[in-house]
């Protein structure tokens, strides 16, 4: 009898980890900083996204993106300009570089 209440409560507490959330790789999220060396990106250059409020680093402020429309991004307001970082777009203040708007994805 002790043995079978034993193996049920086994049961449960290992049943609960194979009922798990599931990683964030299986969610299509991010991949872990390990993974992400392991992969095509090289070493110690794991793939960076920005977020609104952000200052966007000076040596990416300068590659604007020239056709909008084919991106589907909206005019820029004055003063503000759309950039391209690998495959997202970044919409940001010419001056300061804070980020106001970002869109992941917009080349892919």
């Amino acid at each position: 009898m002790f043995k079978v209440g034993l193996s049920a409560a086994a049961a449960i507490v290992l049943g609960g980890a194979i009922h798990a959330d599931p990683t964030a790789q299986a969610r299509g999220d991010r991949l872990s900083p390990a993974h992400e060396k392991q992969s095509t990106i090289p070493p110690g250059q794991a793939k960076k996204t920005w977020h609104r409020g952000e200052a966007l680093p000076v040596r990416y402020r300068n590659a604007r993106i020239s056709d909008l429309k084919r991106h589907d991004l909206r005019q820029p307001p004055e003063g503000y300009r759309w950039v391209r970082v690998e495959d997202e777009a970044y919409l940001i203040h010419v001056t300061s570089g804070i980020i106001a708007e970002a869109v992941s994805s917009a080349f892919s």
